[in-house]
């Protein structure tokens, strides 16, 4: 597995920001994930690019963390969430690493998110969201 990817500057600092937030939350209890390594996922394949700005494993508890970070004036809206997901279970890479393991999934956004969105994550133990450095 990948942990790398290329992008712009300001792109990579605020995925950066997002990682260090992500550490933070599971570091304070909000999260419960023991992360052993986290970084970025990014596979280039004959079916297409696959990235995907967060990702850690905690193999302790046999779980897999993707997030997506979004910094635009927008609330994120579900297709970002939806999107998320079938990259996760589209990349074969991320199957065959860690067979038997949880997915969760979490969204970083500067601008809060949908009401759709919250409904979603309200209905589902396993989609964090992360307004800025909070978790809603």
């Amino acid at each position: 597995m990948r942990f790398i990817g290329r992008k712009s500057e300001l792109s990579k600092l605020h995925e950066d920001i997002c990682k260090n937030i992500f550490a933070e939350l599971c570091r304070d209890g909000k999260i419960s994930f023991e992360p052993s390594r986290i970084g970025s996922y990014w596979q280039n394949d004959y079916d297409g690019d696959t990235e995907i700005d967060v990702m850690s494993v905690d193999h302790q508890n046999k779980r897999v963390f993707a997030g997506e970070c979004k910094y635009h004036v927008k609330p994120v809206d579900a297709p970002v969430y939806f999107s998320l997901k079938e990259k996760v279970e589209s990349a074969r890479e991320i199957r065959k690493a860690f067979p038997g393991y949880d997915v969760i999934f979490g969204l970083f956004s500067k601008s809060g998110f949908t009401q759709r969105m919250l409904d979603i994550s309200r209905n589902n133990d396993g989609i964090y969201l992360v307004n800025e450095d909070q978790l809603v």
